[in-house]
């Protein structure tokens, strides 16, 4: 019986580790930010749900920009908080799945906005936007999705 119990605890401590999803996670070389990116949504978005994304993303650029020209960086910060998991979710991987370079490139234009924003510089945040909007425009006709 002592054996049994024995071997019972390890059994039960490993089962409960893979479970909680312990493990190694992998690193690319790039550090992009300062946060994590999670990717939640595992299906793949079709084009409907993905040029949806993509206006509301504009949208968001667009409330950004005038908060910033109204100097209002707090709500541009909030606003850009709230397209940040939508943008990862399901904006960036069909455009990586169609064009790795263009979805790298695009991750790297949405994280310079991030970093403007948090440095609250005005025209870097301006400039930003207009990248990160153009970034998108291109997006839309590469997936050939109409808005």
């Amino acid at each position: 019986m002592k054996t049994k119990e024995f071997l019972l605890i390890p059994l039960t401590f490993a089962v409960i580790l893979s479970l909680a999803g312990c493990g190694t996670s992998k690193q690319s070389g790039k550090d992009h930010s300062q946060h994590e990116h999670k990717k939640t949504n595992t299906s793949k978005p079709n084009n409907s749900q993905t040029g949806k994304a993509i206006k509301e993303e504009l949208n968001g650029l667009d409330s950004i920009e005038k908060d910033v020209n109204k100097k209002d960086f707090k709500s541009a910060a909030d606003q850009f908080e709230s397209m940040h998991e939508e943008y990862h979710s399901t904006v960036l991987p069909p455009i990586e799945a169609k064009n790795k370079k263009m979805g790298e490139d695009m991750h790297g234009k949405f994280d310079a906005l991030e970093a403007a924003i948090n440095s609250k510089d005005k025209t870097q945040i301006l400039t930003n936007v207009k990248i990160n909007r153009d970034s998108l425009q291109k997006a839309v006709k590469e997936l050939g999705i109409q808005l």
